[in-house]
């Protein structure tokens, strides 16, 4: 069969209200070198920061520089991240990061929104495509991770990953959406999970922010850097810090019940990525001490 890659982006956003009010988050993409670009919704009377910043330590140094345009954040599929606007040429700030040819199962890009209520409404509503939360109420904060990750021939069959509409919602599981990546030349598919936060925050702008900020339950990623877009105003870029339940297995994708996505708060989230990376580096020394073909000295 041949696969026809998804090539038309999509909308990401939040949807209030029996007349269904659309507020869009980011327009979602695929690059034709097989890559992912996320792209910011159009804020009134906003500037964009962009640049290279720390992934958890937000005072250490940063190398930034802001535009009146708003670009859009590329991860390419050799794994290098950077920020371009069409027909601009834009000072240069790019990131390297493990090609997505090699990813096996990674969060990769990271989109958070602040103050949903105060984000423009489309008048024309949501279009045939678009991927939405359907709330009550307008949440304080939308966070987003889009992960890659591999699958096997058998369980891309299973998955119905050859088709070329292996694209929307993973049934039993309302808070993720799946893009097969099988027409790009991978035998992989990025899931996007996302969560919702109530209460209120300290960050009194409206804002989005989107980050290349890698991160696996599997292992250590390059760096402990990260390649950031937000509107101008916010004192740091805020990241949606990936933990275990936002990068699924392949096992979880059909909607099975572990495939929920657990609506931790960023104090959680920053405890549990805490002790899922402590693990995994224990894990890790654990391996490389006593790993496959190890030689000890004799005593």
């Amino acid at each position: 069969m041949t696969v026809v890659p998804r090539a038309k982006p999509f909308r990401f956003g939040v949807a209030r209200g029996a007349r269904g009010e659309f507020k869009p988050i980011c327009t979602i993409g695929m690059i034709r070198d097989g890559g992912i670009f996320v792209s910011p919704a159009k804020l009134a009377n906003a500037r964009w920061t962009y640049g290279l910043t720390p992934r958890y330590l937000l005072d250490r140094e940063t190398d930034l520089v802001t535009v009146d345009e708003r670009p859009k954040l590329h991860y390419h599929q050799s794994g290098i991240a950077s920020v371009t606007l069409t027909g601009t040429s834009l000072e240069r700030r790019h990131l390297r990061l493990n090609p997505i040819t090699e990813i096996r199962r990674s969060a990769v890009i990271s989109v958070v929104a602040n103050r949903i209520w105060d984000l423009p409404t489309d008048p024309k509503g949501a279009r045939n495509g678009d991927l939405m939360s359907l709330e009550r109420l307008w949440p304080q904060v939308v966070g987003l991770t889009l992960s890659v990750v591999t699958v096997t021939d058998e369980q891309a069959a299973r998955l119905h990953l050859f088709d070329a509409s292996a694209f929307g919602l993973i049934p039993g599981d309302r808070r993720s959406f799946l893009v097969s990546l099988a027409g790009f030349g991978h035998h992989a598919v990025l899931v996007g999970r996302f969560r919702l936060d109530m209460e209120p925050w300290p960050e009194p702008i409206t804002s989005i922010t989107v980050g290349a900020t890698p991160w696996s339950p599997e292992g250590p990623q390059r760096g402990d850097r990260a390649l950031a877009l937000f509107t101008e105003g916010l004192r740091n870029p805020i990241f949606n810090l990936a933990v275990e339940d936002d990068v699924p297995s392949v096992e979880s994708l059909p909607g099975l019940p572990d495939a929920t996505v657990g609506n931790f708060t960023w104090a959680e989230r920053i405890r549990l990525r805490a002790e899922q990376d402590e693990a995994g580096r224990r894990a890790r020394e654990t391996s490389m001490i006593f790993g496959r073909g190890a030689r000890f000295p004799s005593v």
